[in-house]
């Protein structure tokens, strides 16, 4: 028993194991593929470009 619990305790920590998380509103989505999608971005004062995320 104790042993269930504790692998169930390690895959929940593995799910949530990520370099970052982002939440993105539709708006902020310029295309999707099948790879990623392609984000809009401004930074700093006169700068802009696009994003990758892939999938």
């Amino acid at each position: 028993m104790k042993f269930l619990k504790d692998m169930k305790k390690r895959i929940t920590v593995k799910k949530q194991d990520f370099d970052y998380e982002v939440i993105l509103e539709p708006w902020q989505v310029d295309h999707a593929t099948n790879k990623g999608c392609y984000i809009n971005v401004d930074f700093g004062v006169a700068n802009h470009g696009q994003l990758f995320v892939g999938a």
